[in-house]
């Protein structure tokens, strides 16, 4: 996954990442990431998780260009939770 951090800087996690690129995405998730002042990625618990239970956060993708129909389809959410959004990507502002 990549992270864009605030300083334009892209992260991808296949070149040098750590098993935090095996975590997937859910629009009712139980953790968020943030970024320090160092551009350093955390990811954190934003509730008591069960042994059982796998790490997720919404990865609120933003894409910068406008996309047509079937592009924003390639960034379609089928994670089942009851208020997923049915995207991948940030809502618009």
């Amino acid at each position: 996954m990549l992270f864009d951090l605030h300083d334009g800087t892209v992260i991808d996690a296949r070149i040098r990442g750590n098993a935090a690129r095996w975590i997937n995405h859910l629009c009712d998730a139980n953790c968020r990431t943030f970024e320090d002042e160092h551009g350093r990625v955390f990811i954190q618990a934003k509730r008591t998780i069960h042994p059982d239970e796998e790490l997720c956060y919404d990865y609120r993708l933003i894409v910068k260009e406008r996309l047509n129909k079937r592009e924003r389809a390639i960034y379609a959410c089928r994670c089942g939770a009851r208020k997923c959004r049915g995207s991948l990507l940030d809502e618009p502002r």
